[in-house]
């Protein structure tokens, strides 16, 4: 028995509701169009993404606790022209691509927004507003 479990997502086709989440997962474009090549995935979501390039915090980064685990990365990202020029190397995407960005003022989010926007492999933006440590 074959279950259908697409979705309908503000206009994105999604093959199944699972999607990654922004994380550590997300670093690389490679590494998001292998994912969404995934049968099982439904999109998958960039790492946080700024304009400018952010090396983030020294390691540790991520505490293995009995439950599941804790980061605390520190928004690290290439900047937003490199990271574009990085999903152009990685080829084509399986799933739906979200990319997650943040901005330190409307002016700089709006920019980040923007400059994403234009680029043919983004299906959806995610807006990070969860690193109030940044």
């Amino acid at each position: 028995m074959t279950v259908d479990l697409r979705v309908d997502l503000s206009g994105m086709h999604l093959k199944t509701p699972l999607i990654l989440a922004s994380g550590i997962l997300g670093l690389s474009g490679r590494m998001l169009a292998e994912i969404s090549k995934i049968e099982s995935i439904g999109a998958v979501t960039t790492k946080s993404i700024g304009l400018k390039p952010r090396d983030g915090y020294p390691n540790p980064t991520i505490v293995v606790l009995p439950y599941g685990f804790i980061n605390s990365m520190g928004l690290p990202n290439p900047g937003v022209e490199s990271f574009l020029a990085e999903l152009d190397e990685a080829g084509g995407f399986g799933s739906p691509l979200i990319a997650s960005f943040y901005g330190y003022n409307i002016d700089e989010i709006t920019e980040v927004a923007k400059i994403i926007a234009r680029h043919q492999a983004v299906s959806a933006l995610e807006l990070n507003v969860s690193c109030p440590h940044v």
